[in-house]
Parts: structure tokens; sequence; C-alpha cells
């Protein structure tokens, strides 16, 4: 199984973490190999299994893993003693402090986010697609992580996962007047008379303008870059979900 780690949260002491890739599951085409969501009409047991490798690579009770289900939105769920796993929420951010208590996110082109504080050994996850971004979900991420915590946007350590770039990202004009409406002019592009977003670009902004400063990003694009990642757009809405895990030890 190919995984993924960001430098920084690699070097971390009881902290598990990983971004998955299309490579180590028995999925078939359009799903082939390690896709992890159940939502996309894969075969439910070759999902099963599928997380279960995941799972025994990583260390972690399959049975105690927290998904998610993702809605574009910028709800923060706080993961404590009293939530029943079975239980997936509606939301696009995990937050938690409990260990042995995997948190996880899926994507296809959006961002997945993992987030550690280090000093109160909190972490979550986060879906960030555009409409996301355009809703500060990362920004009130570390808000919420802030308030429950008492984190330190300047201690916090920030990961973004490979997601679609501003390379093929391409939108109409009037999502790029909504980013510069936002603030996020300078993140619209204008290439041969099409215009394309740079949702990573977006997202960093909103983790620098909370104070994040500790920020490590995986600049592969899904649609055209070199690692094996599924890409919704470039295989045309029917494809499978890698993911980014992390665990408190």
């Amino acid at each position: 199984m190919e995984l993924l780690h960001f430098n920084h949260l690699s070097h971390c002491k009881n902290l598990t973490h990983a971004i998955t890739t299309q490579n180590g599951g028995i999925s078939a085409p359009p799903f082939a190999t390690l896709n992890l969501a159940y939502h996309v009409s894969d075969d439910a047991l070759k999902v099963d299994e599928n997380h279960q490798r995941l799972a025994s690579l990583l260390g972690y009770d399959p049975k105690k893993l927290i998904r998610m289900d993702q809605v574009h939105g910028d709800r923060i769920v706080a993961i404590d003693r009293r939530h029943n796993p079975a239980d997936i929420p509606a939301c696009d951010a995990l937050m938690t402090n409990l260990k042995n208590t995997p948190l996880m996110v899926m994507v296809a082109d959006c961002i997945p986010i993992i987030l550690y504080d280090p000093e109160h050994h909190a972490c979550a996850v986060a879906h960030a697609g555009r409409n996301g971004v355009f809703l500060r979900i990362l920004s009130k991420t570390v808000k919420a992580m802030q308030e429950t915590y008492g984190t330190n946007p300047e201690k916090l350590l920030a990961g973004l996962g490979p997601s679609i770039g501003g390379c093929c990202y391409e939108v109409g004009d009037n999502l790029a007047e909504e980013a510069a409406a936002l603030g996020f002019g300078a993140m619209v592009i204008r290439d041969g008379g099409k215009t394309y977003l740079d949702n990573t670009a977006m997202a960093l902004a909103d983790l620098k303008a909370c104070g994040v400063k500790e920020v490590e990003v995986m600049e592969s694009c899904t649609a055209c870059g070199a690692l094996p990642l599924f890409s919704y757009r470039a295989a045309g809405g029917k494809t499978g979900r890698f993911a980014g895990v992390v665990m408190l030890g």
C-alpha cells in the first residue's frame, strides 16, 4: 500500500497520520484499487476490505474510525467519549483529543487537511472544497480547536494533502468574481481565455490569516499530477475516494 506522510507530523510522538493513494486495495475500475468511500457505488465488501487493510497498516481498530458525511459546508464536530463511531455526522471537519480515535476525511479533488496541536495533544481533519474554503472551514476549525482545547494557532501544525490544482480547476466567471469578493482575487488564474482557481492557495491564505504558521503542502495535482490519486474531474465523476487519516496515541 502506498501512503503519503507530512514531514513535520512524522516527527511528532504519539501521532499517526497518512494520506492514502489509489494503490493497495482490491476495488475494481473505476474505483481501482484503494477506494475508501461507500457512497460511490463500489462493492461494499471490497470497501470493507480496503478499510481493513488501511487500519491494519496504521494500527487502529476500524470499528473506532470516525468518518463524515461531507456536505461542502462549515460544520465542525468535536468527537468525545459520548460519540458512537457508527454515527456518521454531516459535517466537513472533525476534531478530538481522545487517544486511539482515528479521524478520516475523504476526497477526490478537494483538499484533505490534517491539523495537530502538539501542545494540547489534539487533532482535526477537514474537507476543503471550493465552497468550504469560501466558507472559511479551516479558520473556523482552528477557532473551534482554540475554544475547545486551548489551541494556540501559532503552535498548530497543518498539513494540506494533494488536491486539484490551479492548473486544472477551471471555473466560470461567477465563481471567479465570488472568490475576488471574498478576498481571494490573487488566486484567480486567467489563461488562454479560461479561468481557474487555486483552491490550495486560498486554503493556505485562510490558515495564515488566523495565525497558523507551520503549514506543509503536498503540491501534486490530483487531475494531472504524477501521484496515483482519485480525481472526480479527471474521471468524469465516476471514481473512488482517497483519504486523510489522523489518530492520537
